[in-house]
């Protein structure tokens, strides 16, 4: 049975005949609930309550567990260990109490905490062209030791000024990460020369093993399951330009953009704090296309991004220019949906602008028919 307390601030969860009780605290009302001092109210009451670090997902357990059983979702595509240990164990100290480990729904769930348009400017996303990719056991014997199901994949960004890294697999335009994507992509389909891919930059120098890596490959889930790492990878609509930064697409109510329109070559943004900055305030998913209108010099479209969440955001008319409109029903594209009301859009929509001024949406690759499904997680 479910009981919902004062302002739905928590449930108090009964299995029954499980022996099990548990209080979830949504992490939006978690200040509110220190006010309140329900924590101590729940304790009171036998509940074992934590303030997780950012929303969670628990799988349901036996008689006699705890909280220690919830697993984590992985963060990213690319293997995103840190290559500082000082950092590592500043993450972990993180933790929102001893032995509870945070996850996230993979597809759907509730909606990240709102946040500024100009949250998504921390991010440093272009789009790349993968120019090989190699198993670990097919490399020097120092890399074999990568137990990781990755492929080692070389990446051409183009030329980037003032770019950080030195070396040979650090150069822009042969750049080096460890990507989790062996469930859809083989070998020879990535050392083809022609598979395009999104990469976010700016989230510094990652250690897996032996390897440093220099950019993480981002994709979407293709499903919930916490044991494996199913991703289907982030690609342009329609091909453009390797270098070319993501942006937002989505206009003010006056027409204008709200940022600068971003040039391929253009320097790196700052680094920023994967945790903090990405995994936490942003909350990327996928969706379809279901309606569309011409408004005022712009293109008024809807997004159905799973879950009845349907919203709608204003774009350029120039999204005409790269496909037809009547084709444009249906595509995936991907959107920011936890965005604090303004300008009448509900979310962002993410993408990039070609060298003739046309707009091309961020989208996702598709290895199967329904996959990844509506409302996915980018990562």
């Amino acid at each position: 049975s479910k009981r919902f307390m004062r302002r739905s601030a928590f449930i108090e969860a009964r299995v029954l005949g499980g022996g099990c009780r548990v209080a979830l605290v949504t992490y939006s009302l978690a200040q509110l609930l220190r006010a309140m001092d329900s924590w101590a109210a729940a304790h009171a009451a036998g509940l074992p309550v934590f303030c997780p670090a950012s929303p969670i997902l628990l799988r349901r357990v036996s008689a006699g567990s705890n909280l220690a059983s919830c697993r984590p979702a992985a963060t990213c595509c690319s293997e995103s260990k840190r290559s500082d240990e000082g950092s590592a164990q500043g993450a972990t100290s993180k933790a929102s109490a001893p032995g509870v480990r945070a996850a996230v729904a993979r597809i759907g769930g509730p909606i990240k905490p709102l946040q500024p348009w100009s949250a998504i400017q921390s991010v440093d996303m272009r789009v790349g062209v993968v120019k090989s990719a190699k198993l670990p056991q097919d490399m020097q014997s120092k890399y074999k030791k990568i137990s990781q199901p990755v492929f080692v994949v070389w990446s051409d960004f183009g030329d980037i000024a003032d770019w950080p890294h030195p070396g040979e697999w650090a150069a822009s335009t042969n750049c080096i990460t460890a990507a989790k994507i062996r469930t859809y992509y083989s070998s020879d389909l990535l050392n083809t020369g022609s598979v395009q891919m999104v990469g976010l930059l700016n989230a510094g120098v990652k250690q897996v093993g032996k390897l440093q890596t220099y950019y993480l490959l981002t994709g979407a889930y293709t499903d919930d399951d916490l044991d494996v790492h199913n991703v289907a990878r982030s690609v342009p609509l329609v091909a453009v330009d390797p270098g070319t930064r993501m942006t937002i697409l989505s206009l003010r109510a006056d027409g204008t953009r709200y940022e600068a329109e971003p040039h391929a070559g253009g320097v790196l943004r700052h680094d920023l704090d994967f945790a903090d900055d990405f995994e936490a305030k942003l909350d990327l998913r996928v969706g379809a296309v279901t309606a569309f209108e011409a408004a005022a010099g712009a293109l008024s479209v809807s997004v159905n991004f799973g879950d009845d969440l349907l919203l709608r955001t204003r774009v350029p008319q120039s999204l005409g220019d790269v496909i037809d409109s009547e084709a444009l029903l249906g595509k995936l594209v991907v959107g920011m949906v936890n965005l604090e009301p303004t300008d009448d859009n509900t979310f962002l929509m993410l993408g990039f602008i070609r060298r003739n001024g046309a707009c091309v949406p961020l989208s996702v690759d598709q290895p199967q028919p329904g996959l990844p499904p509506l409302g996915a997680r980018v990562c």
